[in-house]
């Protein structure tokens, strides 16, 4: 049985983070939030999610290309899927996003259903590829690792 999609979503804006947290939670996925870029990469680290749902343009000193770049070269976070949510949609800024690691950029206003969809079909991409070993070894729980 597929786990459940952990997701990070960071936005300094409190009502889209409530607003992707309670989608998502709503739709299965398993959801931590915070503001800042810094608070994203130290979470990162800490729980290792599959996806991570980067607003760009975070105050402060780490913005959210920059925590998109510390958290792609984390060892244990390099397959770490990274998905821009930002209104930063003008074609450099969305080539920016992919040369710091982001697999995709979703502009401002989005549709929150398709973004659910778009974390939900990754993750279940990725769990058919990576064997329930390996998973487990990489700290995502699998069926193996709850057996006896």
């Amino acid at each position: 049985m597929p786990v459940s999609p952990f997701v990070l979503v960071v936005d300094d804006n409190s009502d889209n983070r409530d607003l992707l947290a309670e989608y998502l939670t709503f739709i299965g996925c398993t959801v931590e939030t915070v503001a800042t870029g810094a608070e994203a990469v130290t979470v990162a680290e800490a729980v290792r999610p599959h996806v991570v749902l980067m607003d760009l343009g975070l105050p402060g000193m780490l913005d959210g290309w920059d925590a998109t770049r510390r958290i792609k070269s984390h060892p244990l976070l390099k397959q770490t899927v990274v998905i821009a949510v930002t209104g930063h949609g003008f074609p450099a800024d969305v080539e920016r996003a992919m040369r710091a690691g982001c697999h995709s950029v979703v502009v401002k206003p989005y549709d929150v259903i398709a973004l659910g969809q778009q974390v939900q079909s990754l993750v279940s991409e990725r769990q058919r590829r990576v064997p329930a070993k390996a998973r487990h070894r990489t700290g995502q729980a699998s069926d193996a690792s709850q057996q006896g």
